[in-house]
């Protein structure tokens, strides 16, 4: 657990009860489903989801992910990048509470399935990371004497 993660989790745990957080409404995690088809924040009891933002590399353009967590942000369950119309789906089972999250918390439409590893890649970098480190992968495999 990272050094300063329980003081987060309480902040969040104490400023999400107002009911209202930076725009995310506290929910059931049964009506969950709902705000994830529409792609808004919410947060509920522990799960969230937010709008993930990453500024390019010398432009000014941002790109916007909405992703799904299960506790925390290292732990996405669904991603969605709207520049390929994509939803990504988590298949790393941790818990049995996080399977019930995820069963709770699917879009009902097709998902491509990728592991945590993947997912936190693409989280941070896009499906264009995931290309690239994919493609860097297998340029190392390449490498390998057999």
């Amino acid at each position: 657990m990272p050094r300063y993660q329980a003081a987060v989790d309480l902040f969040v745990a104490t400023t999400f009860r107002r009911g209202d957080y930076m725009g995310a409404k506290y929910i059931a995690n049964g009506k969950a489903r709902e705000y994830v088809k529409k792609l808004e924040v919410f947060k509920g009891s522990n799960i969230f989801s937010e709008w993930y933002e990453q500024g390019i590399d010398g432009t000014r353009d941002i790109v916007k992910r909405y992703v799904v967590y299960s506790f925390r942000y290292t732990f996405p369950l669904f991603i969605y990048e709207p520049l390929s119309d994509t939803w990504y789906e988590n298949t790393t089972k941790f818990s049995r509470t996080t399977s019930k999250h995820k069963t709770q918390l699917h879009p009902c439409v097709h998902t491509k399935t990728l592991c945590l590893e993947d997912m936190q890649i693409v989280q941070r970098e896009g499906s264009v990371g995931l290309i690239s480190y994919s493609t860097k992968v297998v340029e190392e495999m390449q490498d390998v004497p057999f």
